[in-house]
């Protein structure tokens, strides 16, 4: 099977920088190498949770990070089943709350556990070799937290309270963090009361809670980064189209833009929105606060968030393996529309693609790889991507 997409040029220029603006489009071909489908005869390939995500080797070697079942499935280059390591536990390789699995540029690899205010690395040796595991030592709670891949740097979320006024206030910061996972630079700081305690709370009071926070997104007021194969770091807010180029001592590199027209979120995409939240709101939430969460009480929530504003323009941020930025919408919808930039900030063209694909793809060796929903189901999918110049 294979998937042609093409890039098409497009009116949009990059407007901060004045470097190259003439550089040729690229056509790209993603073909389809590889499908690992679900399979109930084989209950390691069976994920539940749309946060899988898949890390890669350079042997090819797949590692697909189950945080429901807290294991990390070895899958070998032709897709067969190799082992399990960890699972659900306290001893040394066991996770109870596994967010994610990332392999390194050196073949070593590190495991990351988060859970409201607890946090715990695992490390492991080039074999794969159980190493060891210590606390995260900050005293806030961090999601979507991912290293670079020397492991220097980390990037993601971190929350935090703070007493401003008498008033307990909620820090959110996306953010670069060294290793002992002190801000480094901050991408974007947003500060809102406290979540009050659930046992007390009121219809009203779970409204003024939850709105704030998903405002976040449906506003684009989240940060996002990558960092390349020379260390640069690439950061940008939602809900706005400018991307800043760091390097590794965290100096502004480069900062560019580029031309885009605002949205508005269709019903279907609304709809798909308020399922993941109230989705995500029952995994966290004890099962006597989920009778609150209706499609009512939902889109109620999505009204006071601004689900009805245009949507954000940046929903994520990848780098490819020839130094090539892949600038991807928010997910929503079957295809969006997919930027793409050189490491000069010079825009290159577009394509259309599945954002649910794109949101946990990697690149290695120019190759792609992501975990992908297909009828409900989570399969593990191997592209090979082929760029070429056009005139």
């Amino acid at each position: 099977m294979s998937l042609f997409l093409m890039f098409l040029l497009l009116s949009g220029k990059v407007q901060e920088n004045k470097l190259n603006t003439k550089a040729p489009t690229l056509e790209v071909r993603f073909e389809e190498e590889l499908r690992v489908d679900a399979n109930e005869d084989e209950a390691h390939f069976l994920w539940a949770d749309k946060n899988t995500s898949v890390s890669v080797d350079d042997q090819g070697f797949m590692y697909v990070a189950d945080i429901v079942e807290n294991r990390i499935l070895v899958i070998d280059p032709k897709g067969k089943y190799v082992r399990t390591m960890g699972g659900k536990g306290e001893g040394p390789g066991e996770f109870l709350w596994l967010s994610s699995f990332h392999v390194l540029d050196d073949g070593s690899a590190m495991a990351i556990e988060t859970i409201h205010f607890e946090g715990w690395i695992t490390t492991y040796d080039k074999s794969m070799k159980f190493l060891s595991k210590h606390p995260i030592k900050a005293k806030s709670a961090f999601s979507g937290l991912k290293p670079s891949g020397d492991g220097r740097f980390f990037m993601g979320e971190r929350s935090h309270t703070e007493i401003i006024d008498g008033r307990m206030i909620e820090v959110n910061e996306h953010a670069l963090f060294n290793p002992q996972l002190e801000s480094l630079a901050a991408i974007h700081i947003n500060r809102m009361d406290s979540f009050p305690a659930p046992p007390e709370m009121t219809r009203q009071d779970w409204l003024d809670a939850l709105a704030p926070r998903y405002a976040l997104r449906a506003k684009g007021l989240k940060g996002f980064t990558t960092v390349d194969q020379k260390g640069r770091f690439y950061s940008a807010l939602g809900n706005s189209y400018e991307i800043t180029v760091r390097d590794s001592k965290m100096k502004t590199l480069n900062t560019f833009t580029h031309t885009y027209t605002p949205k508005l979120r269709t019903a279907s995409e609304i709809i798909d929105f308020l399922d993941r939240a109230k989705a995500s709101l029952k995994s966290v939430m004890a099962p006597q606060f989920h009778s609150i969460f209706t499609d009512s009480f939902m889109k109620e929530v999505g009204e006071m968030a601004g689900l009805h504003l245009p949507t954000p323009v940046i929903g994520g941020l990848l780098s490819l393996d020839n130094h090539l930025l892949v600038v991807r919408p928010p997910v929503g919808g079957e295809k969006s529309l997919v930027d793409i930039f050189d490491e000069t900030g010079t825009f290159r063209g577009s394509f259309h693609f599945n954002t649910h694909g794109l949101e946990h793809m990697v690149f290695k060796g120019g190759k792609a790889y992501t975990i992908e929903s297909v009828d409900e189901e989570l399969e593990l999918v191997r592209y090979k991507v082929l760029l070429q110049a056009t005139k």
